[in-house]
């Protein structure tokens, strides 16, 4: 692997994040003129708990999952890849369906509607996809395939 190569998945991820904020920033800009104060609060929270939630929780699954697809994949060895891959997502997506059934079932101590914990609960669940996702995009070094997709997401979502 050349260090040329790194640079450039580098410069990608570092462009993914900068326009992922900046339209995000957009983002919430637009919606304050069309929601009261309140939702973009109680959307803020809710988005905050989700990303803590995982965060604690995923265990640093993806960084683990990051290197063992790297090691792999750096010795041609698709079958293990593949076996790499399938034991990884399992095993997120049955930590964060854990936590999410947890979330669920506690969540009317906080005071929240149900609406609003089934809602954080699927959130939580659903969290597993993107971090093993973006796992086996980081170790094959696409990370324009990254940056584009969340260029292309967050564009999305300010128009919508």
């Amino acid at each position: 692997m050349s260090l040329n190569k790194v640079l450039r998945s580098s410069l990608w991820l570092y462009a993914s994040g900068i326009a992922s904020s900046f339209l995000g920033y957009l983002y919430w800009l637009l919606a304050s003129g069309f929601v009261p104060p309140s939702t973009i609060g109680d959307a803020a929270f809710i988005i905050g708990i989700v990303s803590l939630t995982t965060s604690i929780f995923s265990l640093s699954a993806s960084s683990g999952a990051t290197r063992m697809f790297g090691k792999v994949l750096g010795h041609g060895d698709r079958k293990s890849l593949n076996g790499f891959f399938a034991y990884s997502l399992a095993l997120t997506l049955s930590i964060y369906s854990a936590v999410a059934l947890l979330i669920f079932l506690f969540g009317s101590l906080t005071g929240f509607s149900r609406l609003d914990i089934l809602f954080i609960s699927v959130l939580v669940a659903l969290g597993g996809w993107p971090t093993i996702m973006t796992a086996l995009y980081y170790s094959t070094l696409r990370t324009n395939v990254i940056a584009l997709a969340s260029i292309l997401s967050s564009t999305l979502r300010l128009v919508l």
